[in-house]
């Protein structure tokens, strides 16, 4: 605008005449005006199609599909479309205009050598700050470091921003002519093919009758968008969508009044789309499904909109209700074949999912036959995640998390099936009330794992609270930690083929009933002792395996669990450690430091460059040498040895190098031995690592005891880097070890550890396809082999493993026992 003022200023000034027409200049400014004008519109059209083609581009790389096309008109004249997928939102396409070759930007996208696509304009790579390529597919991004190239017009130039408008840099001149993007978008039955102005194609499907069986809509359709929803709106789709699906795009949906649900349809959402009530509703149920058939649920976050934490009510009556709310995601209805799946129910003071029906013989849709199907959802933070009510029944729940409620399900209708669920940190997992309830509780629960069911998530709460049912729920193959299990006057409640660990069973029957009901074939982590101390008789034991029956061991698997990190920790070791020793023997008078030895100096660079922390698994003699003898270490390199000990250590290997534990005697001399020479050597005897590595994995029961019990004695031992029985375990209890990493023997109170593959891009492997090695992962090599080759090997390893998130240490840290 100050443009064309001065321009008016400087007109006038020179032809300040009385008798002058002025019209010419005012022509003039007029076409000045309206050409700036189109600029800023060709620049809004660019900067819309460049998000357009990334937005293909993000379609492309997440497999999405096209839901709308909707053409985009202006004063009778098609000037672009407007594309919906089902994924990745909306995308605005204009066609540009006619004219001869400009000199405005050319944009593109174009391959590099990496196969990935790039931002070119004018045929050359659009590069950021740094000089790099920008990339134009955005496969997985969720830290946000990639944008979309920005174009503006300012003072006849035109700029671009390549950092979200933060700086701008000019590129060229601009003219009157504009060079589009896109050069032909050809809309096919089931695809559409985009052409670039620079030739490349890309081609995206629709979703079409063909592909999903019947006709899809998409709910932007019918003015049903995120935000406040108009209801008229939305009672028009659900009209027009009968016997059909209708697809929500990302978004948050606030529906003022409550969705009545028809029969025959199905809401789909995608990745984030969320359904919640308006503050204001007088409604207090989201979806009310009521004398409907055939109804899905899927892809939805259903959100109660209460603050995001766990709500408690009373403790001391699980099933009193005065502390509840009114409010309800789901309720269902006298309906059938409703599909819920793939869904999030979160906040609602009442219920997420609530089933009630009855057993009116005279109405059909009364009838509680086959109601639900719930599968892969989440319900958290409700009073009740799930209730299936009065009638509530032929129920099916598979798969489905149920966290941080107060009461994670509350069964009280019959022949419900609960299989693969989860009920964790809830103060009461799941709970079954029969009394007043006609038809009673009675089904099963299936492999389903309950754990830290409480009002902290520590433990302390109720795990399984059966009240007054009476004719039967069978758990089957369910693991159960760290919360109460309560039955108060119930009959036929089976537990078979169970885990429990740090459970307090109480079992009562004011009727006096015995053995009512039932554990079976179940392994007791804890001492069945202290389990069933508030067993009154009602409830018969048989077939149980105690894995715990002595507080030492209970003690010590409580110990070692309460041991474990967050962090995925690195150990490094080497065994058939002894001539950097016989060196210092050598040559101790003489050095001024342990790190004129060049293993000890190699160890060091490595530390003071990744990190890393080392154990050498130590021999007392060697056959080979007959003149090294670990009794003769000096103790003048004491405090350096201390100023090191986080990071380096020592750790008991064999007598020498022949010695095999599983047959050999004389190992607690051995040890003893050990332990006083590297007392002698470092001064401390916090330079022994507790977690050890005996010679070629052997090692008798009688001979690892024997070195536990010791003064400094083991806490654990690592296993093979193969598939050999490692020690005295049995082969299934080194698979164990091998597969996860880990074993614990809880009758003797040792720790195991896997040696990963000393071959690094085997271990890498190892690293990335078990999640288990990752919690403690363990490298080693020989001191014999060259150092000129290893050290680099370590290094590259212990570099890696930083760049992956690990911390350095020592395992032997993590568990080491209270003296």
């Amino acid at each position: 605008m100050k443009q064309i003022i001065t321009y008016i200023f400087v007109l006038l000034a020179v032809c300040s005449c009385d008798w002058f027409d002025d019209s010419k200049i005012w022509d003039e400014l007029r076409d000045h005006e309206e050409r700036i004008e189109a600029l800023e519109a060709q620049c809004r059209q660019l900067n819309s199609n460049v998000e357009a083609l990334q937005g293909i581009m993000k379609a492309l790389e997440a497999n999405d599909y096209v839901t709308d096309i909707t053409r985009i008109m202006e004063n009778g004249v098609e000037v672009g479309y407007s594309i919906t997928f089902a994924k990745g939102g909306t995308i605005t396409i204009y066609h540009g205009t006619d004219g001869t070759e400009g000199s405005a930007p050319k944009i593109g996208i174009s391959k590099a050598a990496d196969g990935e696509y790039y931002w070119t304009s004018d045929g050359e790579w659009l590069t950021d700050e740094d000089g790099e390529k920008i990339p134009a597919a955005v496969p997985d991004d969720p830290d946000g470091r990639y944008v979309t190239p920005q174009f503006r017009i300012a003072g006849g130039k035109w700029y671009v921003s390549v950092d979200n408008g933060n700086s701008w840099r000019e590129i060229e001149d601009v003219n009157d002519q504009e060079k589009p993007i896109f050069s032909d978008i050809q809309i096919n039955e089931d695809h559409i093919i985009f052409t670039l102005e620079d030739g490349n194609t890309f081609t995206v499907p629709i979703y079409t009758a063909v592909q999903s069986g019947v006709e899809d809509i998409c709910a932007t359709s019918y003015g049903v968008v995120p935000g406040v929803v108009d209801m008229s709106k939305m009672e028009s789709l659900l009209a027009a969508a009968k016997g059909k699906t209708i697809r929500f795009n990302d978004g948050e949906y606030i529906f003022p009044a409550h969705i009545k649900v028809p029969s025959d349809i199905s809401f789909i959402g995608n990745t984030t789309t969320v359904f919640k009530l308006a503050d204001d509703s007088r409604s207090n149920v989201l979806f009310h499904i009521v004398s409907a058939n055939n109804v899905t649920i899927s892809r939805i976050f259903i959100d109660g909109g209460e603050d995001k934490v766990q709500p408690m009510g009373s403790k001391e009556n699980i099933l009193d209700r005065t502390d509840a709310g009114n409010r309800y995601g789901i309720w269902c209805e006298k309906s059938r074949r409703v599909k819920i799946h793939d869904v999030e129910v979160y906040g609602w003071d009442m219920c997420g999912l609530y089933c009630i029906n009855n057993d009116t013989a005279a109405d059909p849709n009364g009838r509680f036959y086959h109601a639900i199907e719930l599968t892969n959802s989440s319900f958290y933070c409700n009073y009740y995640g799930l209730w299936y009510g009065q009638y509530g029944e032929y129920n099916r729940t598979e798969s489905c998390n149920f966290g941080d409620n107060f009461i994670g399900v509350l069964n009280e209708g019959g022949n419900n099936m609960y299989v693969g669920c989860y009920f964790n940190s809830n103060y009461c997992g799941f709970a079954l009330n029969g009394d007043g309830i006609i038809n009673e509780s009675h089904g099963g629960c299936y492999s389903c794992t309950y754990n830290h069911n409480a009002e902290s998530g520590l433990g302390g709460g109720i795990a399984i609270y059966a009240n007054k049912s009476t004719i039967g729920w069978s758990f089957t193959g369910e693991n159960i930690w760290y919360g109460a299990i309560k039955l108060i006057d119930c009959k036929g409640i089976i537990f078979d083929g169970g885990i429990w660990g740090n459970v307090q069973f109480t079992s009562i029957s004011t009727e006096g009933l015995k053995n009512q009901n039932m554990v079976t074939d179940t392994y007791f982590y804890t001492n069945p002792d202290t389990i069933f101390a508030n067993n009154d008789g009602s409830t018969y034991i048989y077939n149980c395996l105690p894995g715990t029956t002595t507080e030492e061991k209970v003690n010590f698997l409580n110990f070692i669990q309460s041991c474990e990190i967050a962090e995925n920790m690195v150990h490094f070791s080497c065994d058939d450690t002894y001539a950097c020793l016989y060196d210092l023997i050598l040559n101790g008078e003489t050095y001024e430091s342990i790190f004129e030895n060049s293993f000890f100096a190699s160890l060091k660079k490595c530390h003071d460059e990744t990190g890393a922390c080392f154990t050498l698994m130590t021999f007392n003699t060697h056959t080979q040498v007959p003149d090294y003898d670990i009794s003769k270490v000096p103790s003048k390199f004491q405090s350096e040895f201390q100023e090191c000990q986080s990071w380096l250590r020592f750790a008991f290997h064999a007598e020498n190098e022949t010695t095999r534990y599983a047959t050999a005697t004389g190992i607690l001399e051995s040890y003893n031995r050990f332990v006083s020479s590297i007392y002698t050597l470092t001064g401390d005897y916090e330079c022994i690592d507790r977690i050890a590595r005996l010679g070629f994995f052997s090692g008798s029961l009688d001979n690892v005891l024997q070195i536990k019990n010791a003064g400094h004695g083991i806490i654990g031992l690592l296993t093979a880097d193969d598939t050999r029985t490692s020690y005295y375990l049995s082969h299934e209890e080194s698979e164990t070890a091998r597969l996860k990493g880990k074993y614990y023997d809880l009758d003797n109170g040792l720790i195991f550890i896997k040696t990963l593959n000393r071959n690094w891009a085997n271990a890498k492997e190892e690293m990335t396809t078990n999640p288990l090695y990752r919690k403690m992962t363990e490298f080693f090599w020989h001191e014999y082999e060259d150092v000129s080759s290893v050290r680099p090997w370590v290094t590259t390893a212990a570099q890696l493993c930083n760049d992956m998130g690990y911390i350095h240490g020592f395992p032997a840290d993590l568990y080491k026992p209270i003296e």
